[in-house]
């Protein structure tokens, strides 16, 4: 019944897509934003994550992307030939392991793009007010109901074109049915997941991503793709390198000076943003390249799981197009680990009826 209800929920989310899109009219408005200050070497991890994934996939006899491999090693360390039984506190052990080093190596990508580019929590696609980030976490929640019933086509046609998908996670779950276990995995799919991979997919590759098409597409200079301590783009879009802090009012006579904000200033706060060039509303279809490329190799990044990269392919579509629409991380983040929460529960509740 949980389920019949979530899938009615999406029926329904989904007529008003498609209703929108007759009509000619957005799924979601467009909101104006600054440009990141990275470009798109910041997606570099995220793209060695998806290329670590497809040569382990085909790796002889592994079939385990990287993310999932120390939760199933730890697994089947933990399983015994002769009781076929999990040591359920060493399995914990080893994915509380693995989820502790993908949450310290987020941390140090983004302590050295922050360090490397000058950024603000807007440029880090935080919600700027409490009634903002209550209606990102709506927004991605909605979301998460309205990808259900696309996913769900998307699994039953890459099942019946490539074989039914796997998941070291959800398999574990059905194996072996423990309360340890099921918090192991919705802690590890609920919340790490989540957050590191829409950091790493959206925030960081989809932002540089985006950036390098309206550069292409002549909607901001070529100086922008520079490294940001040194190129920023004034409020009348010229750009100007300077050194990190530097003020080119630092050069005139006191007398000379005057009280007029500098657009070139670096920022240190977010009410420094006007430094920066608002970027217009793009024309249509535009950015649809940057999310399709970042949906790519988030699926790439699921290799070695059956035919999951399929659907979840079209699950990083939605997710891509949040960030695109609103440029802020939050619904994103809260649409994936809905999602992934339903997908929990519904296995557990599966489990539970003994199917």
């Amino acid at each position: 019944m949980f389920t019949i209800l979530l899938y009615i929920a999406s029926f329904g989310l989904c007529g008003i897509v498609v209703r929108r899109l007759l009509d000619g009219r957005p799924v979601l408005a467009w909101e104006p934003r600054y440009p990141v200050p990275w470009g798109m070497w910041a997606g570099m991890p995220a793209a060695l994550l998806a290329m670590l994934a497809v040569l382990a996939a085909f790796a002889p006899g592994n079939q385990v992307a990287p993310l999932d491999e120390p939760i199933a090693a730890a697994t089947e360390e933990a399983t015994g030939d002769e009781t076929n039984r999990v040591d359920t506190s060493r399995m914990l052990r080893g994915a509380l392991m693995a989820s502790a080093f993908m949450l310290v190596l987020l941390l140090c990508i983004l302590v050295v793009v922050t360090n490397l580019c000058p950024t603000t929590t807007s440029d880090l696609g935080l919600p700027q007010s409490m009634p903002q980030l209550w209606s990102d976490v709506r927004l991605g929640m909605l979301a998460a109901v309205a990808a259900l019933l696309p996913v769900l086509v998307a699994v039953n046609v890459a099942a019946w074109l490539f074989g039914d998908p796997s998941h070291p996670l959800i398999d574990q779950m059905k194996e072996h049915p423990h309360i340890s276990i099921f918090a192991m995995a919705a802690f590890s799919a609920v919340v790490v997941a989540p957050l590191v991979e829409e950091v790493l997919f959206r925030l960081l590759l989809q932002g540089g991503l985006e950036k390098w098409e309206d550069v292409t597409a002549g909607l901001l200079p070529l100086e922008v793709l520079l490294p940001a301590p040194h190129v920023v783009v004034g409020a009348d879009g010229e750009a100007s390198v300077l050194e990190p802090g530097r003020n080119p009012d630092d050069d005139q006579e006191p007398d000379e000076q005057d009280d007029e904000p500098n657009p070139y200033q670096t920022p240190t706060s977010d009410d420094e943003l006007p430094r920066m060039l608002i970027v217009g509303h793009r024309p249509p279809g535009h950015g649809w390249r940057s999310i399709a490329i970042s949906s790519g190799l988030f699926a790439a990044a699921h290799a070695g799981q059956g035919s999951s990269p399929i659907p979840l392919f079209v699950l990083a579509i939605m997710l891509g197009y949040l960030y695109q629409r609103t440029h802020r991380i939050v619904p994103s983040i809260v649409a994936h680990a809905t999602f992934n929460l339903i997908s929990v529960v519904s296995v557990i509740l599966l489990v539970m009826e003994g199917e």
